[in-house]
């Protein structure tokens, strides 16, 4: 699909498929920060780590803190390139 949803929101990936992945990365959090924050429980998204080491072949893999209301929360996504 095109879009990877985190509960109901949705970061449109289909466009970085084959992109350089530090390009992909920069792009993608940009995209999870600004959907995360439409929501009125979440405070900030910070600690964006790319994890080059863990993104084989078409993966690109990170991780990064949601600050809500009801504490932190730590994430690790592995995303699909192509």
């Amino acid at each position: 699909g095109a879009y990877v949803s985190y509960p109901s929101f949705g970061v449109q990936t289909k466009d970085l498929f084959y992109r350089p992945k530090l390009f992909a990365y920069t792009k993608l959090r940009h995209r999870i920060r600004e959907a995360l924050l439409l929501d009125d429980r979440v405070r900030d998204v910070t600690d964006f780590v790319y994890h080059k080491e863990k993104s084989k072949r078409n993966d690109l893999v990170m991780s990064f803190t949601v600050r809500t209301l009801y504490g932190d929360m730590r994430e690790r996504r592995v995303f699909d390139l192509g």
